[in-house]
């Protein structure tokens, strides 16, 4: 735990902690030589690979500049070896907790201007060369500014996509619920189609406050994945389409693109 009033790099005023998790904590700081507020991610797992992995997404920030895309600021190391990440602070809650404090489904047209902005953002990060996917979407990623616009945060176990690379072990993980099969199978190599997956997901909890199945449940245990209209007779039969289609359990199956998930969306 870095202590309250700390300064980091001559530069960084540390203001107060904002969360703290198994792999690392975020802190709200002061940047003493322009005045902002930011936001510093500091790494506190010691093996290798996390310590690789935080150092690739560091890389992965510093390379990109999209409005629903937290903006990098700077990356360094401390003495004692920390890691440590500056990027703007996103003022405002995760929508996951937005919608356990509202206690019913947020409304179709809602949930439909932020998915076009996430979709925005999905494709300029799948456009990249190589393509960046970011493996991790879910309600707590994704954070509502004050002027309602989302940001896609934590690009903690994101990673550059290489068609004959697999994903390095500080990369692995996944969130049930919100992540497809292939991020549970080693051997299974993720794509643009496992972000494409996340987000189905994403928007289903997000339209009837019910956690989908998780996919090994779908799988194994033969699971069935309701319609949105068994909670949510209010959503359209054209988003309702686009979610199960973006959730297939074979990737073949998915939209291809975030770009074909946009255009499929804006039908609705």
């Amino acid at each position: 735990m870095i202590a309250i009033g700390s300064i980091l790099q001559e530069r960084y005023k540390v203001l107060m902690p904002i969360s703290q998790g198994g792999m690392g904590a975020i802190y709200l700081v002061r940047d003493k030589k322009s005045g902002a507020h930011l936001a510093l991610k500091e790494n506190t797992g010691l093996a290798a690979a996390e310590r690789r992995q935080f150092k690739r997404e560091a890389k992965i920030l510093q390379s990109l500049d999209h409005p629903h895309i937290p903006k990098f600021t700077d990356y360094f190391e401390g003495e004692l070896g920390g890691q440590f990440l500056v990027m703007e602070y996103v003022e405002g809650s995760d929508v996951g907790r937005l919608l356990r404090r509202r206690r019913r489904p947020f409304p179709e047209s809602k949930v439909l201007a932020w998915a076009d902005q996430l979709l925005d953002a999905l494709q300029y990060l799948h456009d990249q060369k190589p393509p960046i996917i970011h493996r991790d979407i879910k309600p707590a990623n994704l954070k509502l500014t004050l002027e309602e616009e989302i940001k896609l945060v934590d690009f903690g176990i994101s990673k550059a996509y290489h068609p004959d690379r697999s994903t390095a072990s500080g990369a692995r993980g996944y969130t049930p619920h919100f992540a497809p099969r292939e991020q549970y199978q080693r051997e299974q190599r993720t794509t643009a189609r496992t972000d494409v997956y996340a987000l189905g997901a994403t928007l289903y909890y997000l339209l009837t406050r019910q956690l989908p199945p998780s996919a090994p449940d779908r799988v194994l245990n033969q699971t069935d994945l309701l319609s949105v209209s068994c909670y949510n007779s209010n959503v359209s039969t054209n988003t309702e389409r686009v979610i199960l289609k973006a959730m297939e359990l074979p990737p073949s199956k998915r939209y291809p693109s975030a770009r074909a998930m946009r255009k499929a969306l804006i039908n609705s």
